[in-house]
């Protein structure tokens, strides 16, 4: 726990560093964290991309911090959620819209430049329906900082599945039956916590883990809503005292007696 805290500290000044150089999360995570725009970055990459980087820290330090959710790998929302959402609702509009990126990049090009620059690019997006277009975006689809945009920029979005709580919306209706079902099948949140949810004993559950339990327990609502809903911090986990403080101080003292 006390390595985690401290490469929390790192993880921040980390981030600073990519900003500082890249311009953006997803401008860093395209060019100096993954190959061939890869979603998923696992342990060896990272630690390869550190040296790369010239990174002075303890880079295995970093990674504790940097996989927030002990999946054993990392995706860019435990980068940065702000950007994995907006690149996610891109990419959801470009399917749905367009259907891949060929025709989404035609659209956008409506002067046939086969080239976009910023101005063009957010003008276009707006007009064609997607008003979350900004420099944020524009500086991450532009891999390698030329200032305008060309179709193959924006192919790495056709093999990309974005988790489904980067499209969600908190719901806490959602959350409640959730809770309401966890008690259903346990006889308390703590029992529920440690034979459903955190059956590893990180005292985290991540996405997968909670997909996973909710799933074996017979939920079929808004399970990304809820996921929302309960990871009130976005950290990319959830912890007890999320799902019930109470419960949760109940465990945290039991561990300074049993440590006293």
């Amino acid at each position: 726990a006390a390595r985690r805290v401290i490469g929390q500290k790192d993880l921040h000044q980390f981030k600073q560093f990519l900003r500082a150089r890249y311009g953006s999360f997803l401008r860093a995570w395209r060019v100096a964290l993954t190959a061939n725009d890869s979603m998923t970055l696992h342990k060896p990459i990272f630690l390869k991309a550190c040296v790369k980087l010239g990174w002075p820290g303890d880079a295995k330090l970093l990674w504790l911090a940097f996989d927030k959710d002990d999946s054993g790998s990392a995706t860019i929302d435990e980068l940065d959620f702000a950007s994995a959402r907006l690149l996610a609702q891109f990419k959801v509009w470009i399917a749905e819209k367009f259907g891949d990126t060929e025709r989404a990049f035609r659209a956008i090009d409506r002067d046939s430049t086969k080239q976009l620059k910023l101005e063009d690019f957010l003008k276009s997006c707006t007009a064609l329906g997607f008003p979350h277009a900004n420099k944020v975006l524009f500086h991450g689809l532009d891999k390698s900082a030329k200032r305008f945009l060309v179709e193959e920029d924006l192919t790495f979005l056709d093999r990309w599945r974005p988790l489904p709580f980067l499209l969600a919306e908190p719901n806490q209706a959602a959350a409640n039956e959730v809770l309401d079902l966890l008690l259903q099948k346990h006889p308390n949140y703590l029992t529920a916590w440690r034979q459903a949810l955190d059956k590893d004993g990180s005292n985290r559950c991540n996405w997968f883990e909670f997909q996973c339990a909710l799933e074996k327990i017979g939920y079929h609502g808004d399970l990304a809503g809820a996921w929302r809903a309960l990871d009130t911090d976005m950290s990319g986990y959830i912890t007890l005292r999320e799902i019930d403080p109470a419960s949760n101080n109940i465990l945290v003292n039991f561990r300074q007696w049993a440590d006293d």
